[in-house]
């Protein structure tokens, strides 16, 4: 991305925008995408439309390198003209500009290839832990192919308002994960999870309304006008005050603004994987109080549990929730010995003809009182 709006708003990453026959997806930094249905109108203008959304781009030639293409986009946004050209798009702190490069196609061989080989590769390498075996639905990034989405038993959901949490991973950037009927989640979603339709509420940044949608961004008109309301984009939540506040995204705490306002000062709960209950909580004295009570007595069921043994390197089933006493799954991709404890006690040996200091676990004195 090269600009948005005025400087230092825009999030930093890799953008991939991946043009089909009549559509265009784009793929974001934090794996989320849209597709937009596409048209060209002549010369250097495009129409994108997604819903009642008519997003109108000017695309220019930037300069033609050795071996890619350089190319500049530039909105103004959805139900705008677009710029007159990239450089005017550039200028102004109303536009949303990307600059983007292709491989020219008289290239030889081996000189330019853009294609994502970690993405090809692993899917999903924020949560390819053991215990998971990674998450096939963590690919989807929007709602309705999500839920549509099934393999091997395994179903897909959304997590609208917020983002998924993996027990043994913590929190991660997805927002659709898979779930097996009558199995417990291995994720958490702090807002609302859905797995049979998307309807919520959308804001309209240009008119800051909301409105019902089948595209939801947010699961209630509540939370969905407390962000709307604001010309803000990532908050995070004032636990004094129950209020969401403006935060520089990366910066400890700091969320998207749909997240805040569906989690901001609503109940909380915490799952008790040993009895399937939720529990209240408060996030302000509880750093695992991540879930609104909703969504946990939704999702909260009785899980086996276990506790490592760090002598045998085995887990042991354990029955109540406590400190080392965790979800089986969990258990047994992490437990492993621990480290021989490095021996920091000396005694002295008389066996030779010099006397020497030698470790020993059952010495009395440290390294130096026995020099």
């Amino acid at each position: 991305m090269a600009k948005e709006g005025q400087p230092k708003m825009f999030d930093m990453g890799e953008i991939d925008l991946v043009f089909g026959d009549k559509n265009l997806t784009v793929k974001y930094a934090n794996r989320t995408q849209d597709v937009y249905d596409v048209a060209t109108t002549g010369g250097s203008s495009l129409v994108l439309q997604k819903g009642n959304d008519t997003i109108r781009v000017v695309h220019n030639i930037l300069a033609y390198l050795k071996h890619t293409t350089a190319a500049g986009l530039s909105t103004f946004g959805p139900g705008k003209d677009a710029p007159d050209s990239f450089k005017s798009g550039m200028s102004s702190d109303d536009a949303l500009s990307l600059t983007m490069w292709k491989c020219n196609t008289w290239g030889g061989k081996g000189t330019c290839d853009f294609t994502n080989t970690t993405m090809a590769s692993t899917p999903v390498p924020a949560v390819q832990s053991p215990q998971l075996g990674g998450d096939h639905c963590n690919e989807y990034g929007d709602c309705h192919t999500c839920i549509s989405a099934s393999a091997g038993g395994v179903s897909c959901g959304w997590c609208l308002g917020g983002t998924l949490s993996y027990q043994g991973v913590g929190k991660t950037p997805f927002k659709c994960g898979g779930f097996k009927a009558g199995t417990p989640y291995n994720f958490t979603c702090p807002a609302d999870f859905r797995t049979t339709d998307c309807k919520g509420y959308a804001c309209d940044w240009s008119s800051q309304k909301c409105a019902l949608s089948d595209d939801g961004q947010f699961p209630d008109d509540e939370s969905c006008h407390d962000a709307c309301s604001k010309e803000v984009t990532h908050a995070k939540c004032n636990e004094g005050t129950k209020t969401c506040d403006k935060c520089d995204q990366g910066s400890p705490d700091c969320n998207t603004a749909a997240f805040c306002a569906a989690t901001c000062g609503k109940p909380h709960g915490k799952c008790d994987p040993g009895t399937g209950k939720c529990s209240s909580c408060d996030p302000a004295t509880d750093k695992d109080c991540t879930q609104v009570k909703a969504a946990c007595d939704q999702e909260c069921s009785i899980m086996a549990l276990s506790k490592c043994d760090k002598t045998s390197g085995k887990c042991t089933a354990c029955e109540k929730s406590a400190p080392g006493c965790v979800p089986a799954a969990a258990c047994e991709s992490t437990c492993g010995k621990a480290p021989p404890t490095p021996v920091d006690t000396y005694k002295c040996s008389w066996n030779t003809t010099t006397p020497t200091c030698v470790a020993d676990p059952e010495g009395t004195m440290s390294k130096t009182q026995c020099a």
